[in-house]
C-alpha cells in the first residue's frame, strides 16, 4: 500500500517573501495615516502661523502696514520761541522755551536749531547747554551752542503709528528746551529759528518730516 505524502510548505525563501510583503502593507498603511494627519493638522496650522504674523505685524505697526497711512495735508506742525518776557534790562538773564505742536500728530524726534546776534546777547545756559530736564522728548542726541547759535535734538521712541498718543509725543504746547541768555548791549534781539534745519519727524517708520509753521521771537534790551 501506498501512502500519499503532500509536499510540506518549509521554504524559508517563501517565508521571507511573506514578510516582506507584510511589512510593505504596513508601511503603506502607516505613510497613508501620516499624509492624512498632515493634511488635517498641519494646514490649519500654518494658516493659524501666518494670521499670527499679520496680527503682529498690525500690533507692531512695521512697515509693511504703515505705508498706508498718508498724513492729511493740512496737518503742519508748529515750532515756536516763547518768552514771558518782552523786554530786559540790559545786565539781566532770560529764558527762551522751544515750543512744540503737533497738531495731534504723534512725533519721534524734534530739531531746532536758534540763531541770534551775539553782540547783543550771550548765551548763559548751565554747563554751556540747553536745559532739557523738563524735555517732551526724553532721548538726548544734540545739545551744542555756538557762537551765534545752538542746535537741541531729541528724540522719544515710539511704534511706528504716528496717530496715536501713547508713546512719542503728541501736543500743542511741548518744551524741547529751555535756553538762558544774558542781554549785554541795548537793542532789538531777534532770535530765528533756520528753517532748513528745523524738522519734526512723525511715528509713522517711515522718519517722514512733517511740514513746520515756525515762529520766532523778538526782544527788546533797555
Amino acid at each position: 500500500m501506498t501512502e500519499n505524502i503532500l509536499p510540506t510548505n518549509n521554504n524559508p525563501i517563501n517565508k521571507n517573501h511573506k514578510k516582506m510583503w507584510f511589512l510593505a502593507a504596513v508601511m503603506a498603511a502607516v505613510l497613508m495615516l501620516v499624509i492624512v494627519l498632515v493634511f488635517i493638522f498641519i494646514k490649519p496650522t500654518e494658516q493659524i502661523q501666518n494670521n499670527n504674523v499679520q496680527n503682529a505685524l498690525q500690533q507692531l505697526n512695521t512697515k509693511p502696514v504703515v505705508q498706508k497711512e498718508v498724513l492729511p495735508l493740512e496737518r503742519r506742525g508748529t515750532i515756536s520761541l516763547i518768552s514771558d518776557k518782552k523786554e530786559v534790562a540790559l545786565g539781566d538773564e532770560f529764558k527762551v522755551n522751544i515750543v512744540l505742536d503737533t497738531q495731534g500728530a504723534n512725533i519721534v524726534l524734534a530739531k531746532a536749531v536758534v540763531s541770534f546776534d551775539d553782540k547783543l546777547v550771550s548765551f548763559a545756559g548751565k554747563n554751556n547747554i540747553a536745559e532739557t530736564k523738563n524735555s517732551v522728548l526724553n532721548m538726548g542726541i544734540v545739545n551744542e551752542v555756538k557762537k551765534n547759535s545752538l542746535e537741541v535734538t531729541r528724540g522719544k521712541p515710539g511704534d511706528a503709528n504716528y496717530q496715536d498718543s501713547d508713546d512719542g509725543y503728541t501736543g500743542t504746547n511741548g518744551i524741547l528746551a529751555v535756553l538762558t541768555f544774558k542781554a549785554l548791549q541795548v537793542g532789538t534781539v531777534e532770535m530765528k529759528l533756520i528753517p532748513e534745519q528745523a524738522k519734526m519727524f512723525l511715528d509713522n517708520g517711515l522718519a517722514t518730516e512733517m511740514k513746520l509753521t515756525l515762529n520766532n521771537l523778538t526782544l527788546n534790551i533797555k
